[in-house]
C-alpha cells in the first residue's frame, strides 16, 4: 500500500493505463499488475512569469543598492 501512495505521488494527476493484469491463481494469493503513464501535457504558448518580471526590474535596481550597501560598509569601517 505504501509503495502505491508513493507511485500516485510522482505521477501527475491525470494518467493513462497502459497496462493492467489480476489474476488468482489456485493458491488463492491474488496477483495484480498495473502500468500507468502521465498524459501527454499540452502545447502551451510560453508567457512570462510574473517572478520574471520582478527579476528585470530588481536588475535595474540593483546598481542602487550595491552603491548602498557600500556606502553602509564605508560608514562603519570609518
Amino acid at each position: 500500500m505504501v509503495m502505491w501512495l508513493i507511485m500516485r505521488g510522482a505521477l501527475d494527476d491525470k494518467v493513462d493505463e497502459v497496462y493492467r493484469f489480476y489474476t488468482v491463481p489456485a493458491s488463492n494469493t491474488a496477483v495484480g499488475h498495473i502500468i500507468l503513464a502521465n498524459r501527454p501535457r499540452a502545447a502551451h504558448r510560453r508567457t512570462a512569469p510574473v517572478a520574471h518580471k520582478r527579476s528585470a526590474a530588481r536588475k535595474a535596481k540593483a546598481p542602487a543598492r550595491r552603491a548602498a550597501a557600500r556606502a553602509k560598509v564605508h560608514s562603519v569601517r570609518s
